[in-house]
């Protein structure tokens, strides 16, 4: 196992854009900030403030403050009446200021918020909630061709057949997203192929980490489905 460079480390754990992986999991964790980031609608309105607010506010040193209670009033108001989440959104609030420090933090949120966080949310709503159309459309092919033989095929395979159609919906988002995301950093210039790779990175984790929850999720389904389906037909 090659050994890790304890300088090249600290460079990357200093690069600002490393924050664009932990603003992604401040922003989706529900135990400890709510889940925030899983409404597009409000992280549209969120970085579309933030960005007038710096278009207008050139020059101005009091432009992170003004973002920053821009953040703070957005979500108070979107959140008021949650009992159940605002003192995890307040949390939120309080650890995301004390994550950014100047402009480039910002931007960093601004730019996982738009580029990282909303295209991932698209792609996982995209991919089936379950395989059960993929699972019956081929396990009815079966039967229909080889009849009762068919059943043992349909045993055996049962497993396989309906996870090769929902990872193959999964592979074509994210590869997708990757796509649009990695055209749109290279052409940002103040970004060097570090920056690019990092960002990169923490979409393609994110993105991983999302839809294998969503899996697990579809596990107990396909079992109950299973024995429904060999009822069905016996």
């Amino acid at each position: 196992m090659p050994k890790i460079d304890p300088k090249e480390l600290f460079v990357q754990i200093e690069n600002k854009w490393e924050n664009a992986y932990w603003f992604a999991r401040m922003l989706i964790s529900n135990d400890k900030y709510g889940s925030i980031g899983k409404d597009n609608k409000l992280l549209s309105t969120i970085t579309g403030t933030l960005k007038v607010i710096a278009k207008e506010n050139k020059g101005n040193s009091d432009l992170l403050l003004l973002q920053k209670q821009a953040i703070k009033n957005i979500l108070s108001a979107r959140f008021e009446r949650a009992k159940a989440l605002i003192q995890r959104v307040k949390k939120f609030v309080v650890d995301l200021d004390d994550l950014i420090n100047d402009e480039v933090d910002m931007n960093v949120f601004i730019l996982t918020c738009d580029n990282i966080m909303m295209p991932i949310n698209q792609a996982i709503a995209n991919i089936p909630s379950d395989d059960k159309e993929f699972t019956l459309a081929m396990a009815k092919t079966y039967l229909d061709i080889e009849k009762e033989k068919g059943l043992a095929s349909v045993i055996k395979l049962w497993d396989d057949l309906g996870v090769k159609g929902c990872l193959t919906v999964e592979r074509a988002e994210i590869v997708k997203a990757f796509a649009v995301l990695r055209i749109l950093l290279n052409k940002n210039t103040n970004l060097n192929s570090k920056d690019t790779d990092i960002i990169l990175t923490a979409f393609t984790q994110e993105f991983e980490r999302r839809a294998a929850q969503k899996r697990k999720k579809q596990s107990w389904r396909k079992r109950r489905r299973c024995y429904i389906f060999y009822l069905r037909i016996l």
